[in-house]
């Protein structure tokens, strides 16, 4: 509590930012528990935020989209439809910024145009289909792909990179402010993209940008970085994971990764040391709750609940 009334000597964005964070934590945890009280904590600091918008910025991270969001799913869940669409309205009336051909506004998911689509996406996915019109969706999804496509021709790029981005003058790959955020955004079934555009521009675009990895298997920060030094989600391998996995990419970096200087085990194909341990371990991500180590754990049913007995 002290450290928010401290907050409150920022500015009014900070406030947007840290509150809202707060009241996707509470709406976790009613989540994950049905405790009704949580959900009610979230509508608390919803009540915060949508009291500080300030329209500078429109993103659900960094702006009035995030707040609006989650009010709209708060209300929901609470059931008080009147202030849940009211919350979608105004979220709506953000969008004349975003598609505006006249907008400075860049693409990525921080500050941009993807940003504002993970916000529309988002009501759809907690509220249900149609709460944001798909009409609505189409149009930002249109206007990040002909910004993509202007920069790619601008840049003398079409042939090998169909949509390329840009943040501050600068082609950034990773999640935050680059490539891998928008493609990920554009391959959400929820966005609508049209097969053509996923399998004539996406996907050459993903392909580009998958030849510039390093030899560690790490991404730059950006097309004209060579450093191999950031290794976060904003910037490197972290973020460009997610793009990658949805483009069911993210296999094949598995199975080459050998090729990193990475010694051939003395028995490549067994448990522990091969093949066979790497697909033991994909298969546990399917169901972690029963993960356990291959030939060292037992299943609950055999052994678990007597050494718990024992200590």
């Amino acid at each position: 509590k002290d450290l928010l009334k401290r907050k409150n000597k920022h500015s009014s964005i900070l406030l947007v930012i840290n509150f809202d964070s707060i009241a996707l934590l509470y709406l976790q945890l009613y989540r994950v528990t049905c405790d009704q009280s949580y959900l009610l904590r979230s509508l608390d600091y919803v009540k915060r935020t949508l009291r500080n918008l300030n329209g500078r910025r429109v993103t659900f991270l960094c702006g009035d989209a995030g707040p609006l969001a989650v009010g709209a799913v708060v209300y929901h869940k609470l059931k008080s439809d009147c202030e849940s669409q009211e919350c979608i309205t105004k979220l709506l009336q953000l969008q004349r910024t975003i598609v505006s051909r006249d907008s400075d506004l860049p693409d990525e998911l921080l500050y941009g145009r993807a940003g504002y689509l993970y916000a529309l996406l988002y009501v759809n996915t907690e509220i249900g289909p149609g709460a944001v019109c798909e009409s609505a969706i189409k149009e930002v999804v249109s206007a990040i792909i002909e910004s993509g496509k202007a920069l790619s021709r601008e840049e003398k790029k079409v042939e090998r990179c169909p949509l390329l981005f840009q943040w501050h003058k600068k082609q950034y790959v990773g999640a935050a402010h680059g490539m891998a955020g928008i493609y990920y955004m554009l391959m959400q079934p929820a966005a609508k993209v049209d097969q053509e555009t996923l399998t004539e521009m996406v996907k050459p675009s993903i392909d580009y940008m998958r030849h510039k990895r390093f030899r560690s298997g790490n991404y730059p920060s950006s097309l004209s970085n060579e450093t191999d030094r950031l290794v976060h989600w904003c910037h490197g391998a972290p973020g460009v994971i997610h793009m990658l996995m949805q483009a069911h990419k993210f296999a094949e970096w598995c199975l080459d990764y050998g090729a990193h200087g990475c010694r051939i085990p003395d028995r490549p194909y067994s448990l522990f040391e091969g093949m066979a341990g790497t697909v033991h371990f994909l298969s546990d991500i399917l169901a972690p709750e029963a993960s356990r180590f291959p030939a060292f754990e037992l299943s609950s049913s055999q052994g678990d609940t007597k050494v718990q007995k024992d200590y």
